[in-house]
């Protein structure tokens, strides 16, 4: 008979190769998405990765041994460098924005963590320690551009309108000044039509007057249109435009009535946000690698779980081969726990995957949940909280199911934030999460809410501002709430918060039906 060969156990020096192939993937994440530098305890660069060394346009030989006055733009005072420096000498993070110079003369903006560490002393003779830092940055100088642009042309505007008189030349530069595409209509129909909106478009300006406006966009949003045409109040949405030449721009419309030359009309205005949605698609990817950071630690012990009872039933098998009904009872384990960790891998890989921004489709509310739950097992079992869902299985949405599960597992793990917070001060309560949903006739109200440790009266209105966190430092991007308005926004939906301190939070979706 022929001897059968038991499989190889689940050795320590495999589970090192494991833990290795983690540290090598988690590695090249944080060098594709962000710009790193590690000084010793007197600011000398001993270390930059790739995008520092692209952003600097400084080799890796030009800066290290160097300080960061290498790349000092002269921009911040004295003091700004000051108060750094305080903070992260007495063991504290520091986070900021910084502005740099490269070596070509071109000014940059950082969004800038830095980090204490204890690291080997190369001074000493000895395997001593020392004092040294870690400078975790991201390149954030199209948004600051967009900012200045922004706030630049707000004081040009200003300036504009405090020269206009009641007369039809004032108003024709006026019109014709602006950035913003300009449209007068009545019923559809253009009246007039400033340059910025010929370029928007890609149609010279005077074709598009007298021309029809909804032959300028898809069907599919004709009915948003219409209704902006009837509406006697101001009116705010999005569009996606896609030109003649199979170009796309992502578009914001504001419409308002308008007395034009004596007139009954209506004024739209058009700004191409397609540079910004770029940004945030970036910023967004940034937020999902900072939630998979968190899940690292859980997933860990989920998968390790189900691994040993995978070995220890193998083992067995090997030492009874001859009892068939052992062998398919305890095959049915293994296949088992090989699916619960190819589920886990699955979501996981779904919720850091990007996606489409423009993809929306009908979504069920009960599978998005389930991955997010799954993934967040273990640490609502490590903090010891109970969950309760109250959903109907129908609970369809017009959204993109990736971005609804990033939604949830940023509220999520803000939640578990709030509790483990409120628990550190007082032992012992019992921890609650629960999310349930109602009816609102065109839209599903998703409430989310958990009994932690609240947000204050003061932090509140600041809590969807990017970079605006409660969390200690280190412990969040200031970004998810920020991002998580922004796609709900983009799916015509809305969010708001209520919340008192040491009252727990209740976040309220409401998200078109499906």
């Amino acid at each position: 008979m022929d001897q059968k060969t038991s499989p190889a156990p689940f050795t320590p020096s495999l589970h090192l190769e494991l833990e290795k192939a983690g540290l090598s993937q988690l590695k090249l994440a944080l060098d594709q998405a962000a710009i790193v530098a590690i000084t010793d305890h007197k600011g000398v660069i001993s270390f930059v990765n790739d995008k520092f060394c692209q952003i600097s346009k400084y080799s890796r030989e030009e800066l290290i041994g160097k300080t960061h006055n290498i790349i000092n733009s002269q921009y911040h005072p004295k003091e700004f460098f000051k108060e750094m420096w305080h903070t992260i000498s007495d063991g504290r993070v520091w986070n900021g924005e910084i502005k740099n110079r490269a070596k070509d003369g071109t000014f940059y903006w950082v969004e800038t963590t830095i980090v204490p560490f204890r690291m080997a002393d190369s001074s000493s003779d000895r395997n001593s320690l020392s004092n040294g830092y870690v400078a975790i940055r991201f390149d954030i100088t199209k948004q600051k551009q967009a900012e200045e642009d922004l706030k630049r042309h707000a004081e040009e505007l200003e300036t504009n309108l405090k020269a206009i008189f009641e007369s039809e030349e004032n108003f024709r530069q006026l019109f014709n000044a602006s950035f913003e595409g300009t449209i007068v209509h009545t019923d559809g129909l253009i009246l007039d039509a400033n340059q910025a909106a010929g370029n928007i478009f890609k149609i010279p300006r005077d074709q598009l007057v007298n021309s029809q406006l909804l032959d300028l966009f898809s069907a599919d949003i004709y009915p948003m249109l219409k209704s902006s045409f009837e509406s006697n109040k101001e009116t705010h949405s999005e569009a996606i435009l896609t030109r003649a030449d199979g170009t796309k721009a992502f578009l914001k419309l504001s419409s308002k009535p308008f007395n034009y030359r004596g007139k009954k009309a209506q004024l739209l205005t058009v700004r191409d946000e397609s540079e910004q949605r770029i940004l945030q698609r970036q910023l967004a990817q940034q937020e999902r690698l900072s939630s998979v950071g968190f899940l690292a630690t859980g997933l860990a012990h989920e998968i390790g779980t189900p691994l040993g009872v995978i070995r220890g039933r193998a083992e067995y098998l090997s030492l009874y081969p001859e009892n068939q009904k052992s062998v398919r009872s305890n095959m049915e384990i293994i296949i088992n726990q090989i699916d619960r960790i190819s589920k886990l891998i699955y979501s996981l890989l779904n919720i850091s995957r990007k996606d489409n921004l423009e993809t929306v489709s009908d979504v069920l509310l009960n599978e998005a949940l389930e991955d997010v739950t799954r993934l967040l097992s273990n640490s609502f079992q490590k903090e010891n909280i109970e969950t309760r869902f109250d959903i109907g299985k129908s609970v369809r949405l017009k959204a993109n199911k990736n971005q609804l599960e990033q939604i949830l597992l940023n509220l999520f793990i803000n939640s578990i934030h709030a509790i483990r917070a409120k628990a550190k001060e007082k032992i012992g309560i019992k921890s609650e999460i629960s999310l349930s949903t109602k009816d609102r006739g065109d839209f599903w109200e998703i409430c989310l809410s958990d009994n932690g440790c609240g947000i204050s009266a003061g932090d509140l209105s600041h809590i969807f501002e990017p970079f605006f966190t409660t969390k200690d430092p280190g412990s969040g991007t200031g970004l998810g709430l920020a991002i998580v308005q922004q796609i709900i926004f983009s799916w015509n939906g809305n969010i708001r918060c209520e919340s008192k301190e040491n009252q727990g939070t209740h976040f309220y979706l409401t998200i078109p039906k499906a």
